[in-house]
């Protein structure tokens, strides 16, 4: 799988002009199972502006028989300037902001892919007011 994706990698990359090409550093993927969800991981070469991705997953949830294309993205405050992660969603629609992201490892990411596909009724929320 390594050898395909730098391969494709470089072949995109080739249809850009030289200075906006990035080298394959890091790049690799893997495909897995996670909390019942198929997914293809891959890990991209370190990212050098905001928006840039550190991972990206097409995820098969179970259940579906339609994927999703979900990444975890670099991103510096636009208010004090401090870094961070933002998890996002590519569909037919365009790129979705779904928030605040783990920090950029990939279990983290994983299991911030498992929160997201988490049936809603099972989700342990915390209303305003507790019961007693």
């Amino acid at each position: 799988m390594q050898q395909s994706l730098v391969a494709m990698w470089n072949g995109f990359g080739e249809s850009l002009p030289l200075e906006d090409r990035l080298p394959s550093d890091g790049l690799s993927g893997r495909i897995l199972d996670h909390a019942g969800h198929r997914l293809l991981l891959v890990t991209l070469p370190a990212p050098a502006a905001s928006a840039e991705a550190y991972f990206a997953a097409v995820v098969l949830p179970r259940g579906v028989s339609t994927c999703r294309f979900l990444t975890l993205e670099y991103s510096v405050s636009p208010i004090d300037g401090t870094s961070g992660t933002v998890l996002g969603e590519w569909s037919s629609e365009g790129h979705h902001n779904l928030g605040q992201g783990p920090e950029p490892m990939p279990d983290l990411f994983l299991e911030a892919i498992g929160r997201l596909l988490e049936p809603a009724q099972t989700r342990k929320t915390r209303g305003l007011f507790r019961r007693r």
